[in-house]
């Protein structure tokens, strides 16, 4: 029964993390005891209650700190912090630097981060550290915008849209598709995110008109691998995991670069099709 009321209590949190979650509001909406609720929640998961609330605020107020130019205290309001200094010097405490610092860096410095405690019950994902060659491909670049909430900063649904749209141009089809993935800030909005994407294969496949492709080089670099295989509505919810669990979990730092996603078999259309996958996270 302790098992139960925890899990749905941790479910509860991840939807309204936006709330001042101290250890008496929570314990008011789950309708037991603090001191009660405190001693249960350590027992299951190993973290007090009030530093879990705490972490996870945090983690989420971090990520919308590196996709979005929104204005830190709004962040901060947004996610029950009643004043800046006090957002700044929590957020300090939790990983290091100040918001500020943690925005212009170049890293996403992710092992500080608190991973949702929801998916400890579930299989972790499988993946290994590689080093990929310098790789040369001819690509089509565009930029996809969306409103920040739900995990939209891990869209795909605008990804595969953009493959689909992509598709009738294709005289012969590739033996596979790789994406890039390159996250910047909106330019104009402080409540969207963009990131760029790029529709690429290698120079010997290309079939792109010339004056719709470019060439790009990847470097060679460290990244860490993960294969996805299933259906395409599950894809958005394992990008999440990645970003929000993995990497944090096993204290890895993903430094600056695209993340590349390599899609095989082709297929005459990505809709309605179930995904294969080897997505490729740039890391230290």
């Amino acid at each position: 029964m302790q098992e139960s009321v925890i899990k749905s209590l941790l479910d509860w949190i991840e939807e309204n993390l936006h709330l001042p979650l101290s250890v008496d509001y929570v314990a008011s909406k789950a309708g037991y005891s603090k001191w009660h609720l405190q001693r249960i929640f350590k027992d299951h998961t190993g973290i007090t209650l009030g530093d879990y609330t705490r972490g996870r605020r945090l983690s989420e107020c971090a990520t919308i700190l590196k996709i979005t130019k929104r204005d830190i205290y709004d962040i901060a309001l947004e996610y029950g912090f009643d004043s800046k200094p006090h957002f700044c010097r929590a957020f300090k405490n939790q990983f290091g630097v100040t918001p500020r610092a943690f925005r212009k860096s170049e890293i996403l410095e992710t092992r500080q981060f608190c991973a949702p405690i929801k998916y400890n019950s579930e299989p972790s994902l499988e993946a290994n550290i590689v080093t990929l060659e310098k790789m040369q491909l001819v690509g089509k670049k565009k930029e996809i915008r969306s409103e920040v909430g739900d995990n939209e900063y891990f869209n795909f649904n605008s990804r595969m849209k953009s493959w689909d749209d992509h598709f009738p141009h294709l005289v012969d089809k590739p033996a596979s598709l790789i994406g890039l993935v390159d996250y910047i800030s909106a330019s104009n909005s402080k409540r969207e995110y963009a990131f760029q994407y790029t529709m690429a294969t290698v120079p010997s496949d290309a079939n792109m008109p010339a004056d719709n492709g470019e060439l790009i080089t990847i470097e060679k670099g460290k990244y860490v691998k993960f294969h996805y295989d299933g259906a395409m509505d599950g894809m958005q919810d394992f990008l999440y995991k990645i970003y929000s669990v993995y990497l944090s979990k096993n204290k890895l730092i993903r430094r600056k670069g695209e993340d590349i996603e390599i899609y095989t078999p082709m297929m005459s259309s990505i809709k309605n099709h179930g995904i294969n996958c080897q997505y490729y996270v740039p890391i230290i």
